[in-house]
């Protein structure tokens, strides 16, 4: 539990397996698989969301499409190459087609995000912002074996609050739940571009990394730990 008053607003950026009709990415839909969509993340993040009685901001495209999670001027966010999975709809991508894709993807979702989020910080004088994901535990050079990662700047104090109250609700739960694992907390996302704009006391961005070997009973003891800490 944290004890200084919040709202929440959660967001899931890869939310969505869809390719939008008439856009061709020359990529088979049999190949569009957790590499470019988080399985899992968006019931989470759903029943959260109605927990909490929070807004949910949640991809409707594929990160092949445009990646919600990165900002519009860094190179993967029209990934020509995916993990080794060419993508020749993104390929040679004239500037003037890439900035119409942003434009009716990109940009509507980080509008609507920092709304919710500048709408939480006037109601209740800061926001917990809390991004949803989930990764792959089978990787070609090992396993990653954590149930959870927790992710956010230990730099920031709110962050850290809020981060480590998750972790503490979440191993009470029994999850092997990590901090900044299975990635870093300060790498390209919405929360440190949010955070780049917000001073720390106002917001707290932390992303929670749900491993895809969770069950649907497991997942619903994550949002009970989750909406246990938030609350």
């Amino acid at each position: 539990m944290i004890s200084s008053p919040f709202g929440v607003v959660l967001s899931c950026e890869h939310a969505s397996a869809r390719t939008p009709p008439g856009l061709d990415l020359g990529v088979p839909a049999s190949h569009l698989g957790h590499e470019v969509w988080d399985p899992g993340a968006l019931d989470v993040a759903q029943a959260l969301a109605l927990r909490l009685a929070a807004p949910l901001l949640s991809g409707q495209v594929n990160r092949l499409v445009c990646d919600l999670h990165r900002r519009e001027t860094h190179p993967e966010v029209t990934r020509a190459d995916a993990w080794g999975l060419a993508v020749p709809g993104n390929a040679g991508l004239s500037p003037q087609a890439r900035a119409a894709r942003l434009a009716a993807f990109h940009a509507p979702f980080r509008r609507a995000l920092r709304a919710e989020v500048d709408r939480a910080i006037g109601l209740h004088s800061a926001c917990a912002h809390v991004s949803v994901h989930s990764f792959t535990p089978h990787l070609p050079h090992g396993e990653r074996d954590l149930d959870v990662g927790v992710l956010f700047r230990p730099d920031r104090a709110f962050a850290t609050a809020v981060g480590d109250a998750l972790l503490a609700a979440l191993a009470q739960a029994g999850f092997d739940a990590r901090l900044n694992q299975p990635y870093q907390g300060v790498g390209e996302a919405t929360t440190t571009w949010l955070e780049e704009q917000l001073p720390d006391r106002r917001y707290a961005g932390v992303e929670i990394e749900l491993s895809q070997r969770l069950d649907d009973v497991a997942l619903a003891r994550v949002v009970e730990a989750l909406a246990y800490a938030l609350s």
